[in-house]
């Protein structure tokens, strides 16, 4: 689901998604793809992002570095396409809210079939395959140290087209909607009032469960019955938006508090530091009965200065690589345990403030 934690390591694996991505032809969000009862939706645009200057320089830093290029002609060698050039948009949704969930869409330019075929057999050599409305959907075990062993299910529609699902249904699914079959998406449906589709990255969640609400360790979707959220960019400015409707006035109350706090305190911490200081005071956070907006707008070139100013920092030190190896061991010897502290955290910080 979207609307996670923004954690470092997921900040940078988007800003690495983006500069993958940056000089690639675009595929805007096609709502004729999408089924008309699906309660979440993220899409990812990829023609303002290759068209944003600051992306630009970003892609040619990465093109610099060894490990880049090796990752990149990897890709190449393995699949029959490259990541850098030949991805052309990023879909993912779902019709229920449950961890591990959905459908992920990829287009790719010019897929070289005969190519995957040979790697996927190569890699699952296990997996079984059945026929669907002249489509072949397979379905093969793997392994995450974030889920655990688990099965998962893709179906190469044609030579520009992936799924990918955690079941065979939901292809079936997808595919009956892009084959005309069954319902899709229409302007009028509720999951596209007030989804950007012009923006970078776009996502919407609507209709809530209680009982979803409950067991997610999602803090937005925890305390919202819908959330949207979208980012936008060009060679002058970047924005964001956040647009939620909480439970119920109270919590929107609470809520509105405690990131206001949160703003100050980070204010605070960055003392001197007026490039960052700059950047928060743009934040405007306004509240109407239960809807929480969140508005911010800054200069691409403030970005720029600042994310030159981060380089060096304790935080771009950090060994990403040793961490996750470690969360593994942990994983494989039973000791992991549930981080829970970030969440327990938050909800005590949103219960001190009313505004």
């Amino acid at each position: 689901m979207p609307f996670l934690p923004a954690r470092p390591l997921t900040i940078l694996t988007l800003l690495y998604l983006l500069v993958c991505v940056s000089l690639v032809k675009a595929a805007p969000l096609d709502p004729a793809m999408i089924p008309n009862d699906t309660k979440w939706l993220l899409h990812f645009d990829v023609e303002k992002a290759r068209d944003w200057n600051l992306m630009q320089k970003w892609q040619q830093q990465m093109e610099s570095k060894e490990w880049y290029r090796d990752k990149v002609e990897e890709m190449i060698e393995a699949y029959g396409w490259n990541p850098a050039k030949d991805l052309e948009g990023v879909s993912m949704y779902d019709n229920e809210y449950a961890r591990f969930n959905g459908v992920l869409a990829l287009h790719v330019r010019n897929i070289d079939a005969d190519k995957i075929a040979a790697r996927f057999q190569t890699l699952h050599p296990e997996a079984k395959t059945e026929s669907y409305q002249d489509r072949f959907i397979s379905t093969w075990t793997t392994d995450s140290p974030y889920r655990g062993e688990h099965s998962v299910s893709g179906c190469l529609m044609d030579n520009s087209l992936m799924l990918i699902a955690n079941n065979p249904q939901k292809i079936k699914a997808s595919i009956d909607v892009i084959d005309g079959q069954a319902p899709a998406l229409q302007d009028d449906s509720s999951l596209l009032d007030s989804f950007n589709q012009d923006a970078i990255l776009a996502c919407r969640a609507i209709a809530v469960p209680e009982e979803y609400q409950a067991k997610t360790r999602c803090p937005v979707l925890q305390r919202c019955q819908s959330a949207t959220m979208f980012f936008d960019a060009n060679d002058d400015t970047m924005q964001l938006k956040y647009d939620l409707e909480a439970n119920d006035e109270e919590l929107a109350s609470k809520m509105k508090g405690a990131i206001s706090g949160m703003r100050t305190m980070m204010g605070m911490k960055m003392g001197k530091e007026k490039l960052g200081k700059k950047m928060l005071d743009a934040m405007q956070i306004t509240r109407e009965e239960n809807h929480l907006l969140i508005e911010w707008q800054g200069q691409s070139e403030d970005v720029e200065k600042l994310s030159q100013a981060m380089k060096g920092r304790k935080w771009d030190k950090y060994n990403w690589k040793q961490s996750k190896n470690k969360r593994k061991e942990n994983q494989k010897s039973g000791n992991e345990q549930p981080n829970n502290k970030s969440t327990e955290d938050l909800d005590e910080w949103i219960k001190n403030f009313q505004l």
